[in-house]
C-alpha cells in the first residue's frame, strides 16, 4: 500500500500520486474562490504533523499496516516525525537538518544528483553560507 504525504499543494500531489500508483494521497488545500487560488492555505494546519495524519488515517479506516515493516521517505525535518514511525526510514535528498538527524539515527541516506544515485554509509558535511 503506498501513500504520501505532502507539504506541497493536494491539486498537485493528488494526480501524480495516483500516475505513479498510490492509492491515498494528502497535501495542503489551498483556498479557492470561484476557480481562483486566494493566496493562503484553506486548513492551515492540513498537514503540518505528517504522523498525525498518518495516525488519523490508519483509525479511520479498516486498513492494517505494520508500520515496522515500512518505508518512508523524506527530505526535510518537517518528515522526522513520520519517519521515526516506521522501520525503514529514507533520508533521500535531504535537507541539513534531516541530513543530521538521519546520520545520529544511522538511517539510509540516498542522494539522487543527475545521472548518479548514491547511497551515503559514511558522510562528511560542508558548511555553506
Amino acid at each position: 500500500y503506498m501513500m504520501t504525504i505532502s507539504g506541497s499543494p493536494q491539486d498537485i500531489v493528488r494526480p501524480f500520486a495516483q500516475y505513479l500508483g498510490f492509492q491515498t494521497s494528502f497535501g495542503v488545500v489551498l483556498a479557492q474562490e470561484r476557480g481562483h487560488y486566494l493566496g493562503h492555505l484553506e486548513k492551515s494546519d492540513s498537514i503540518r504533523n505528517k504522523d498525525v495524519v498518518l495516525q488519523r488515517y490508519l483509525s479511520e479506516t479498516s486498513l492494517h499496516v505494520n508500520l515496522a515493516d515500512s518505508v518512508a521517505v523524506g527530505d526535510t525535518e518537517g518528515d522526522i516525525s513520520i519517519m521515526e514511525m516506521v522501520g525503514r526510514p529514507i533520508a533521500f535528498n535531504p535537507n541539513r537538518r534531516l541530513l543530521e538527524h538521519a546520520r545520529r539515527r544511522g538511517w539510509r541516506i540516498v542522494v539522487e544528483r543527475k545521472d548518479a544515485i548514491y547511497d551515503l554509509k559514511k558522510f562528511t558535511t560542508v558548511n555553506v553560507k
